[in-house]
């Protein structure tokens, strides 16, 4: 039966009796794609007649979770949790817990186990912040997959206080893609490269008016700047930004929608329950704007509208999770659906898989004993790479990823890509 530990608590998958893998100078995550084959299809189906009977992902408890081995390696998360009633999180979790069954069937870390030590910070950046700089304080080597803006960016000014790496946050802003000195490696796109996607896009089919829907914050204006600039560098007209104030009413919105008559595209940075209802609105006044958005919108605003999120298009950082083409995708389903069966697959919940491999690899390419600074120094000026993916951080850049591609909701609410 897969480990599953209390959301909130400690996970921690022991290896098995593989060999370890070689180090090397850069991190390839190639290196664990020959291995997913002999996790085949008849061991992925008896994992998931073992797990059958019980919980696909276990219930919130308090931060009580059992002592980490004194050989495993100890990797600390942030993440709003909510007793497992928040969707994102949920998604995420699986994916690393789906990713870590694949890392211990491949021996784990040098023959140790990987110990992901996650504290509930409830989408409150205050708590992330207490969060990371406790996981700093308990030794762990590194901070994992931060999910959202603000409490990602939280968590980086504690990673950078205490000169410790910050790998895969779950957003997509410029501060994340900045010199590799800062200590962050993004697996991830950032949101820059997915608006010069879209609006490359909306070139190609013609749109020439163009509008932001942002939040009028810190993190909406980051957004903001970037859509801007990547429209900018395509050659397009100047945008039309229309702001939201954080929990602004339905009444808000009359202005936004008069502009909107006006434009041939609006590309939502926020999934708010504001941004929600402009798209409702949108609709019921009969206006004809394409509606697109960034990745990191589309889980808030698709479980908002519902059916109504019909012909939405939204950027996606990694392909299809549903996809058969790419043999390493075909391996997350099947992992997947052992360790969960009868959940959904998710975009997001492919990003953590990826995420979490490539932290898998990095941590084996940082030596038999690793520390904070071995592990720095092998993700520098390293790659992580799939077949259809890959991640750079050469040449002085955290750039992450650059695969950006495009999904539509159809007519049953599910995923065209």
């Amino acid at each position: 039966m897969p480990n599953c530990a209390p959301l909130g608590c400690d996970l921690c998958f022991a290896p098995t009796n593989h060999s370890p893998s070689p180090t090397g100078s850069k991190v390839h995550l190639t290196v664990l794609t020959p291995l997913l084959s002999a996790c085949s299809r008849r061991h992925w189906l008896a994992v998931g007649m073992a797990a059958a009977a019980g919980p696909r992902l276990c219930p919130a408890t308090p931060d009580t979770g059992p002592q980490a081995p004194r050989h495993a390696l100890v990797v600390g998360q942030t993440l709003s949790l909510d007793a497992g009633r928040n969707p994102a999180a949920v998604a995420v979790r699986q994916g690393i817990e789906t990713a870590l069954q694949v890392v211990r069937l491949n021996g784990g870390i040098r023959g140790r186990p990987l110990w992901l030590r996650s504290l509930d910070d409830q989408g409150q950046p205050e708590a992330a912040a207490r969060n990371a700089q406790r996981l700093a304080d308990e030794g762990a080597l590194l901070l994992f997959a931060p999910l959202g803006d603000a409490c990602a960016s939280a968590v980086l000014a504690v990673a950078s206080r205490r000169q410790m790496p910050l790998m895969a946050p779950l957003s997509g802003l410029a501060r994340f893609y900045e010199a590799i000195p800062s200590g962050v490696y993004p697996v991830r796109a950032s949101a820059r490269a997915e608006c010069e996607f879209l609006w490359g896009h909306a070139r190609t089919m013609g749109m020439r008016r163009v509008a932001v829907l942002h939040l009028d914050d810190e993190f909406g204006r980051s957004l903001r700047d970037d859509a801007h600039a990547a429209a900018e560098a395509l050659g397009l007209p100047p945008v039309l930004s229309m702001s939201l104030a954080p929990g602004s009413s339905a009444a808000a919105l009359a202005p936004l929608l008069e502009r909107a008559r006006h434009v041939d595209m609006v590309l939502l940075l926020t999934d708010g329950p504001a941004a929600a209802e402009f798209v409702r609105q949108l609709r019921r006044l009969g206006l004809r704007a394409v509606v697109m958005g960034l990745s990191t919108c589309a889980a808030g605003v698709l479980a908002q509208l519902g059916p109504e999120a019909y012909g939405l298009q939204f950027s996606q950082v990694v392909p299809s999770p549903w996809g058969a083409s790419l043999h390493w995708v075909q391996q997350f389903q099947l992992a997947f659906k052992a360790s969960f069966r009868g959940q959904p697959l998710s975009h997001l919940c492919l990003e953590a898989y990826v995420s979490t491999l490539a932290l898998a690899e990095a941590l084996r390419n940082a030596g038999p004993q690793p520390t904070r600074e071995s592990l720095r120094a092998a993700l520098h000026n390293s790659s992580v790479a799939l077949d259809g993916f890959s991640s750079h951080y050469l040449d002085g850049q955290a750039r992450g990823s650059r695969y950006v591609d495009m999904a539509l909701v159809g007519h049953d609410g599910r995923w065209r890509q």
